[in-house]
C-alpha cells in the first residue's frame, strides 16, 4: 500500500450488493477464524499465493454482519499491494472493486471512524491510480476522509493519514483542475516524518515533496535515511521494507 485515490454512504447498497456469493470452501468458518487466517497468510508476503489467499478469506469475512470495521481495513491493504505485485489486468479491475467495496462497508457499519475514513480513502487512492482519468471527482473527498482520520488518530498506521494525503496533494494536479498543493504537500510530510520518524514511508514521502519544492539535497538526505531504516525493519523481518530499500535506492540512483 502503499502509494496511493465514490460517495462516502450513499450508494452503498448498491455497490455491496454486486460483492461476490460466498465461498462454498470458506462458509463454515467463523469470521474471528477467517480474519486470524487471513493475517497469517498475508505476513507470508512476498508470496502471491498467500496473500492471495488472504484476500479470499477476508472478502468471506466482509460478508458477515458486522465484520467490515475489522476486515475491510486489511482487505484494502492487500488489494493494494496486489495490485503492485502482478496482479494480472482482470485481476486488477476485481481488487479495485472489492477495495471499494470495503471502504463503504467499513462506513456503513463504523461511520466515520478513524480507520473507515483512513482506509476509505486509500481504496480510493487505489482506484484513482488505477483509473486517473476517473480521479478528479474523488480528490476532494479522499483529503476530507483523511483529514478527519488525522484530526481524531495522527498516529493511525504510522501517521498514514498525513503522509497518504501529502502524496495526494504532491501527486494530484494543481488549481484549477484539482486541488494539488507541493507546499502543504511538504508540510504534511515533515508532520508524517515528526509524528513517526522511524517508518521508511514516511521518510520516502518527505524526500519526494523536498524534490517537488526544488531541494534536490534534501531530497537526497531524506532517501538516504530511508534506505537506512529499511535496512533496518528487513534485518527485523518486516516483509515490506525490501520494497522500501528499492524505493529509495533507485531514486538515489537518480
Amino acid at each position: 500500500m502503499r502509494r496511493l485515490l465514490p460517495l462516502l454512504l450513499a450508494g452503498c447498497a448498491p455497490v455491496l450488493a454486486q460483492a461476490p456469493a460466498a465461498d462454498p470452501l470458506l462458509a463454515s468458518r467463523s469470521a474471528a477464524e477467517l480474519m486470524s487466517e487471513a493475517e497469517s497468510l498475508w505476513s507470508r508476503r512476498p508470496d502471491l499465493a498467500a496473500v492471495r489467499q488472504s484476500e479470499r478469506n477476508l472478502q468471506e469475512a466482509l460478508l458477515r454482519p458486522g465484520t467490515a470495521p475489522q476486515a475491510a481495513p486489511a482487505l484494502i491493504r492487500g488489494a493494494g499491494w496486489l495490485i503492485e505485485h502482478g496482479a494480472l489486468a482482470d485481476e486488477r479491475s476485481r481488487l479495485v472493486d472489492a477495495a471499494e467495496r470495503a471502504g463503504q462497508a467499513c462506513q456503513q457499519q463504523a461511520p466515520a471512524t478513524p480507520a473507515c475514513d483512513y482506509w476509505q480513502a486509500v481504496g480510493m487512492g487505489i482506484k484513482a491510480r488505477e483509473h486517473p482519468t476517473e480521479a478528479l471527482d474523488s480528490l476532494k473527498q479522499m483529503a476530507e476522509l483523511l483529514r478527519r482520520a488525522g484530526a481524531a488518530d495522527s498516529k493511525l498506521d504510522e501517521s498514514g493519514p498525513a503522509r497518504v494525503l501529502a502524496l495526494m496533494l504532491l501527486r494530484a494536479p494543481g488549481w484549477p483542475l484539482g486541488p494539488g498543493d507541493p507546499e502543504e504537500g511538504l508540510t504534511l510530510a515533515r508532520t508524517a516524518v515528526e509524528r513517526s520518524p522511524e517508518h521508511p514511508m514516511n521518510h520516502l514521502v518527505l524526500a519526494e515533496a523536498l524534490a517537488a519544492n526544488a531541494d534536490p539535497d534534501g531530497a537526497r538526505t531524506e532517501y538516504q535515511k530511508a534506505a537506512e531504516l529499511s535496512a533496518k525493519r528487513l534485518a527485523q523481518g518486516d516483509p515490506d521494507a525490501s520494497d522500501w530499500a528499492a524505493q529509495a535506492d533507485a531514486a538515489l540512483g537518480k
